[in-house]
């Protein structure tokens, strides 16, 4: 049982000393294609349907004339 835990804890210890490195990195990374696409496939486009729906909002709230119909109308848009 000595001898295989001996067996072990020098093959970790091995491996542990072999894999810290003093490698340097040269570059940074370039986050621009990330950021591209986050703007051009997620912000750009809820931008644009945030806009419509406030669109539809003042026009519902510019046509809200105190009756029933019209206030369903306004809280629906409003939701």
């Amino acid at each position: 049982m000595v001898r295989f835990s001996f067996i072990v804890f020098s093959f970790s210890a091995l491996l542990m000393y072999t894999s810290c490195g003093t490698d340097t990195v040269d570059s940074q990374p370039n986050f621009n294609d990330l950021f591209v696409n986050t703007s051009d496939n997620i912000i750009i486009p809820r931008y644009a349907k945030l806009q419509t729906e406030i669109i539809n909002l003042s026009g519902a709230l510019e046509a809200f004339d105190g009756t029933e119909m019209k206030l369903s109308n306004l809280q629906n848009q409003f939701i």
